[in-house]
């Protein structure tokens, strides 16, 4: 949804959900455990609504909060916001981009967990999901760095600017669950893992400090 509204502010976000299927099995897959069915359904009532991208808390499976499926290939969904937000004051330029997992809507399935090469490989396709989306705020944040005189822009053109970070952020997440099955095609996982963590590298300058 996205909302434009008058005084030079501009705010909207993008819900993104990534998701990783189990990998299919010629035989039953084991029953989960009494452990792991409680890892993955526990709910804590201090649990953070939302949990910001940063280098140094990846994501645990504690993160996945919400109820999942019983039915569907997918072993874990992974629901990102990102969302961005400016504002002029007189000549002052403000603005704000931020990428985050909602817990009460991400999700996996216990059975992922009773692996711990099948519950590793999954929780790292989801990871790279997450990074992707912050490599897209920071290329919103040098975006919204680097204008000349934005106050001066006029609003729906700056808005159609930034509607195509949203865009492109979104079809990169498609491609990536395309180009790596949903992370069960090794090599091409290995290379987008490669390639977002080089990205993040080079847009350093723009990560939150």
């Amino acid at each position: 949804m996205t909302t434009a509204i008058r005084a030079a502010w501009l705010s909207t976000c993008l819900i993104i959900a990534g998701c990783a299927p189990a990998t299919r099995a010629a035989v039953p897959a084991p029953a989960p455990t009494a452990a792991a069915t409680a890892a993955a359904s526990e709910q804590s009532p201090n649990a953070p609504p939302e949990i910001p991208w940063s280098a140094n808390r990846p994501l645990t499976w504690e993160d996945f909060r919400g109820p999942a499926p019983l039915e569907g290939v997918e072993g874990a969904r992974t629901v990102y916001l990102l969302s961005y937000e400016s504002r002029c004051r007189g000549t002052e330029f403000t603005f704000g981009v931020t990428a985050v997992v909602l817990p009460s809507r991400s999700w996996v399935k216990p059975r992922v967990l009773t692996s711990v090469a099948e519950s590793a490989r999954i929780l790292g396709h989801e990871q790279t999901h997450f990074n992707l989306t912050e490599t897209y705020a920071r290329r919103m944040r040098k975006f919204f760095k680097e204008l000349y005189n934005p106050c001066g822009l006029v609003e729906e053109r700056l808005k159609e600017s930034v509607e195509r970070f949203v865009q492109d952020e979104a079809e990169a997440q498609r491609r990536y669950d395309e180009e790596t099955g949903f992370g069960l095609k090794p090599q091409a996982q290995d290379r987008w893992d490669r390639d977002v963590a080089e990205m993040l590298a080079t847009l350093a300058p723009f990560a939150v400090k």
